[in-house]
């Protein structure tokens, strides 16, 4: 089984991030099948970085609950 590296930068903060991930589940992945499938041990924080760039911090900026007053 061989690795590869992925680098990703957060569109929100500008932070990159390196991911060592399975080659073949990455490229069947890009090839259409969903993520989960492809990476089923992968964290969902981790799966949203590849898919949008959006690292957790930042998202959970994005979509954290309004408060109503």
């Amino acid at each position: 089984m061989s690795n590869l590296t992925v680098e990703v930068c957060c569109w929100s903060c500008g932070k990159n991030h390196q991911l060592e991930v399975e080659a073949k589940a990455f490229f069947e992945w890009k090839q259409g099948k969903n993520i989960q499938d492809a990476f089923p041990e992968m964290s969902s924080s981790i799966r949203e970085l590849l898919i949008s760039g959006t690292c957790d911090p930042c998202f959970n900026k994005l979509f954290a609950e309004e408060t109503v007053l």
